[in-house]
């Protein structure tokens, strides 16, 4: 990707290799189900979700939709926990934001 393409303006080049987190992304939205096995005996739910970082509920929801042989369940609790995930990401930004603002706050009333 030429720097002009992104944020940070940095030139990012190719990869011909996917990283574990690539390949937990992709186990979880094309499961192996029903008895299939990936070529690569590393990728296992429990690896993906390892990878991800999914734990508590969501791994809950997403192992039974896996044991049930639903892929479109599987996909639908990851996504949700993706979500999710996100939210909370924004919601701990904004209060760092909002800290750092009463900071500057603070600082300029002394």
């Amino acid at each position: 990707m030429p720097p002009e393409l992104n944020e940070q303006g940095i030139e990012i080049h190719p990869s011909k290799e996917l990283s574990a987190l690539d390949k937990a992304f992709a186990f979880l939205n094309y499961p192996f189900l029903g008895g299939l096995t990936s070529s690569d005996p590393s990728q296992t739910l429990d690896n993906a979700l390892n990878t991800i970082g999914v734990t508590g509920e969501f791994r809950e929801s997403i192992t039974a939709e896996f044991n049930e042989n639903d892929w479109r369940g599987v996909r639908a609790e990851f996504t949700r926990w993706a979500l999710n995930a996100k939210a909370e990401a924004s919601k701990k930004e904004a209060v760092a934001e909002r800290e750092a603002e009463a900071e500057v706050g603070v600082q300029t009333d002394s």
